[in-house]
């Protein structure tokens, strides 16, 4: 006898399962560009909650970073996770820092002795940019790091002696020159990997502020060559988070609102609900529910 579902969910689309609202088309439109994009660049994903961007991020992230043969690094961060249980100091340098800690991984995985003093580099950099966290904080939004970036992060982050002052130019400075070398030495290993790609998802579930705070610092930080940001926010959230600087939105200062967006924004991509063929998909959740047999599904 087989089991009767008795609801349905609103989860996204893994990597592999099928297209039924049929966004193909769309997703190899984008994909196709991004293959051939100069950096750094910043995309936006944009649409209501519900209407399939993380779904999407997830099927570029399989066509672009983990199928055999692929050209790019993933780095994954949902400011969601990070944004339930902390302050917004602690948010913004936790998701930070827990991309600096990717692209540390990644590098170090790839070029464990040659990056090694980069990567150590970067620590010291961020010792003075990340001060304000505590030693528990630092450690817990450092996301699987192992016992070598422990004692780098024990060694460098809170060891008072001799602290330099450092900005987030010098630590833009020196992630691009860890980018940069690790993307020169693929070359030289003969490995495909040219660029890395930030996703970053559910900004438009956060509080607008916070959300134009982490785009700021990220663009302060990450707007370095062989970087591409695909971000799951909406034009509407970023007006709500400059409502502060610019007041409510208006004929007048539109311009300005619009501005700020270009700026941290290079390409906006509408999600196309209007296109998405429902029918398919409607039929196998009123199938998945017994709602209707599969004979009148068929007919």
């Amino acid at each position: 006898m087989n089991k009767k579902l008795t609801g349905v969910v609103d989860i996204p689309l893994k990597s592999q399962e099928d297209d039924q609202l049929q966004m193909k088309s769309f997703e190899m439109a984008l994909s196709e560009f991004i293959k051939f994009t100069s950096t750094p660049i910043t995309i936006a994903l944009q649409g209501e909650w519900g209407s399939g961007k993380t779904s999407l991020m997830n099927r570029l992230e399989e066509q672009l970073c983990r199928a055999e043969g692929t050209n790019f690094y993933s780095v994954w961060l949902n400011t969601w996770h990070y944004s339930l249980m902390k302050n917004d100091n602690d948010i913004l340098i936790g998701i930070i820092n827990a991309l600096i800690e990717q692209v540390i991984e990644i590098s170090r995985k790839e070029h464990p002795e040659k990056l090694k003093h980069i990567i150590k580099d970067v620590y010291k950099v961020g010792k003075t940019i990340f001060k304000g966290l505590s030693q528990v904080a630092v450690k817990t939004t450092v996301s699987q790091i192992n016992e070598n970036a422990a004692d780098s992060i024990n060694d460098v982050f809170f060891n008072e002696n001799g602290e330099d002052n450092y900005s987030l130019n010098d630590l833009r400075n020196k992630l691009s020159e860890l980018i940069n070398n690790n993307i020169e030495k693929n070359v030289d290993k003969g490995i495909n990997k040219k660029s890395f790609v930030f996703f970053i998802d559910d900004l438009d579930r956060i509080d607008p502020i916070l959300a134009i705070n982490i785009l700021e610092l990220m663009k302060n930080i990450f707007d370095i060559d062989n970087c591409i940001f695909i971000l799951a926010i909406d034009y509407d959230v970023v007006v709500k988070g400059l409502k502060g600087k610019f007041g409510e939105l208006n004929e007048k200062n539109e311009r300005e609102f619009r501005s700020f967006f270009d700026k941290i924004i290079q390409l906006p991509f509408q999600m196309p609900l209007n296109s998405y063929i429902i029918d398919d998909y409607i039929k196998e959740k009123l199938l998945s529910v017994n709602i209707i047999t599969k004979e009148e599904a068929d007919n």
